[in-house]
């Protein structure tokens, strides 16, 4: 055998075995996704609220956990946006024809799976190989914060969910057909779902300012992409006005909050005082031990938790260290860093930062795009990914996974006393 064929021979097995690993841990995603969200069934705020839009109410009709809602006149409503609730509209009504009641976690399951095959199919357009994007879906899907949400299907995560997805739908659509109506329907949606994932809006903004197109064009396309929110925002106003009175007011500043939670609203909603506790959990926080005792630094199990406020982005997922040896000279690089940071910002002044957690979830507002420049980083002639890259992506996958068990099941217990 010629020295070439060797090569050729064990580069094809190399590329095998490889597929078939990440094949492997993307199995083990999804079944445990299967597993978390069809057995789970807590603070499942937008079941019930679609519940209550099916009785023609906007107020909760079934006594649940009261945990963040807004009381008005004994009346309990949900301050996040109804999105996600009309989303489920049509399968509460579907189970309640069969006696079943529909929990957030069955639709999760399929939102999850979307975003991971968005994801890839993202990771296609860029010209990498069907190995390497699987790698690249793997990557955001479970080795980042996403992974935590992805598991639980509790009202706060089921809402990035939803917003994860329609952000990927976004992209997907910019980077292929370019509709622009349709990009601007999936953002209106992200509007009534989390208002500041909504401001992702700019980088679309700036592809149509920035695309060597006729005036005109660029008018039409600007048109067709903010006209979806002018029925979007008239909806939001009048389910305020109806719900409180006053078309500005969300119910936000009188949600009923754990006690930190309280105190730090207390600073003000959106506050400069905010930034550097929140730059923090995004950057530099990370899990803690836990001791046998208060006094000595002997180690017990579980050995580290996650510490529930937040973990940095750097700690769950590690590979977008890549992003400092990026170059960025191009509209779209650019385009992309002013969305990150235009979306980061109103995120970093907000009093809630996200309470038990793996990671700092209110980042998802803008890793999407984060993902597409850590598209543009790594691209190569050959479509293949560093190894380092495949390493940490598996490595941080199990480690994000033994975060989540320490906090779901025992660590969180064992850092009551710490808060």
């Amino acid at each position: 055998m010629s020295t070439n064929s060797f090569y050729n021979v064990r580069e094809a097995l190399s590329h095998r075995v490889d597929r078939i690993l990440v094949s492997i841990f993307t199995l083990v995603f999804v079944g445990l996704v299967f597993a978390f969200n069809f057995s789970l069934s807590h603070h499942e705020h937008f079941a019930y609220l679609s519940q209550s839009f099916l009785r023609g109410q906007l107020s909760f009709t079934t006594p649940i956990n009261w945990l963040d809602t807004s009381t008005v006149n004994g009346q309990h409503y949900w301050a996040l946006g109804p999105f996600p609730a009309i989303l489920l509209l049509p399968l509460s009504a579907a189970g309640n024809a069969v006696g079943i009641f529909f929990t957030q976690g069955y639709l999760q399951f399929f939102l999850v799976l979307s975003v991971f095959a968005v994801a890839y199919k993202l990771a296609r357009v860029f010209d990498y190989s069907q190995t390497a994007a699987l790698y690249l879906a793997f990557a955001f899907t479970a080795c980042s914060v996403f992974l935590d949400i992805a598991l639980i299907p509790a009202s706060w995560y089921f809402a990035q969910v939803v917003t994860v997805l329609l952000l990927f739908l976004a992209l997907y659509e910019y980077f292929t057909t370019q509709r622009w109506w349709l990009i601007g329907l999936y953002l209106a949606a992200v509007f009534m779902t989390r208002l500041t994932a909504a401001v992702g809006v700019i980088f679309f903004m700036l592809m149509i300012i920035g695309a060597d197109n006729p005036r005109q064009l660029k008018l039409r396309s600007l048109l067709q992409l903010l006209l979806p929110f002018v029925p979007a925002l008239a909806l939001l106003l009048t389910y305020n006005e109806l719900r409180f009175g006053h078309p500005f007011e969300t119910g936000y500043t009188m949600q009923q909050l754990v006690a930190p939670l309280a105190r730090a609203r207390a600073y003000g909603m959106f506050s400069l005082r905010h930034i550097p506790g929140n730059l923090y959990y995004l950057l530099l926080s990370h899990p803690l031990p836990v001791f046998r005792d208060s006094v000595s630094h002997v180690l017990r199990q579980p050995y580290i938790v996650v510490d529930p406020w937040g973990t940095s982005l750097f700690i769950t997922s590690p590979y977008y260290l890549y992003l400092f040896g990026g170059r960025y000279r191009t509209w779209l690089a650019k385009s992309l860093w002013v969305t990150v940071v235009s979306v980061a910002l109103p995120i970093l002044m907000y009093y809630g930062i996200g309470y038990i957690q793996v990671g700092y979830r209110y980042a998802l507002d803008f890793l999407p795009f984060l993902f597409i420049l850590l598209l543009l980083v790594l691209q190569s002639k050959d479509g293949k990914l560093p190894v380092r890259f495949k390493i940490l992506v598996v490595t941080g996958f199990l480690f994000n996974l033994y975060l989540i068990l320490t906090l779901r099941l025992a660590g969180f217990i064992a850092l009551q006393h710490r808060l």
